[in-house]
């Protein structure tokens, strides 16, 4: 596994890549309606700006594919958003994404 910052041109992967994993792993506790409401299709305007303004992730496949994401909110100091590919399940990327935003951007413990 392979985990770098993720890159502006690649809003539109990882905007899918949170709407798969919310869909999938929401659908037993929430309301489909509910869940089409959190899961737009279309990537908000702002997203690209969510990536651009805080230490924003992405874990690779073996094969080179961005299948987790994950960022700090700088605004509030927290862990955000972190989502892998349902397929992508239980092999450890989440663990990857959530120790490296546990440093600083620069890297630093």
């Amino acid at each position: 596994m392979h985990i770098r910052y993720a890159q502006i041109n690649e809003a539109d992967r990882l905007w899918l890549i949170r709407n798969l994993a919310i869909r999938q792993q929401c659908r037993a506790c929430y309301a489909d309606q509910l869940i089409k409401a959190w899961t737009p299709d279309l990537t908000p305007a702002n997203f690209p700006a969510v990536i651009e303004e805080n230490p924003f992730f992405v874990a690779l496949s073996e094969q080179g594919d961005i299948v987790a994401t994950g960022f700090l909110c700088l605004a509030t100091q927290s862990v955000e958003a972190v989502f892998t590919l349902p397929e992508y399940g239980h092999q450890g990327m989440l663990q990857g994404l959530l120790a490296r935003l546990k440093t600083r951007p620069d890297g630093a413990a």
